[in-house]
């Protein structure tokens, strides 16, 4: 709920900048093509905010600082597309253009090194389900099936020969 609050913050915030842009009567001097398209810019990680709130997750501390990473560049690029407008001073301006880009694209390096470990995990996690007995722990038929077709192809690679044994012991 809180990434969910987060995001509507930021995303009312851009809005709510676009709107006093986009009814300044004083607009005259504007070079709307750049302001396009650096406002197209900062809705982007917006929307990959959005996207990421919409992800059911067992854990909030795999996106944070995804999340916290789209935010501020969502910051940083809103504070880029309205510099065409707003003379703001420049102190203010080096801390929410470029400050938050690089606190932003860090973040957002981290959240994705943090959301590839947490797939990793998981897809080890369903790699153990898929191939062992729940009840017994024991590796079942896809396991053995993978194994087989592994030596199979090692057999061949070096020419060599090998046998199989199956025992069947149902009676457990």
């Amino acid at each position: 709920r809180q990434q969910a609050l987060a995001t509507t913050v930021v995303a009312l915030a851009s809005l709510y900048a676009w709107l006093v842009v986009a009814f300044n009567p004083a607009a005259a001097d504007i070079d709307y093509v750049s302001l396009l398209f650096e406002g197209l810019l900062a809705v982007l990680p917006a929307l990959g905010m959005f996207q990421i709130t919409g992800l059911r997750v067992e854990t909030g501390r795999t996106y944070w600082p995804l999340m916290a990473g789209l935010a501020a560049l969502t910051v940083s690029m809103t504070t880029d597309a309205l510099d065409e407008v707003v003379d703001m001073p420049g102190l203010c301006n080096a801390i929410l253009e470029g400050g938050f880009q690089v606190a932003g694209f860090a973040c957002v390096l981290l959240g994705l090194r943090r959301w590839l470990m947490h797939s990793e995990s998981l897809t080890k996690h369903l790699n153990h389900i898929a191939t062992t007995d729940h009840l017994t722990g024991v590796a079942n038929r896809r396991h053995f099936m993978s194994a087989l077709e592994a030596e199979v192809r090692r057999g061949t690679r070096h020419g060599g020969r090998f046998a199989l044994i199956l025992i069947d012991n149902a009676l457990f």
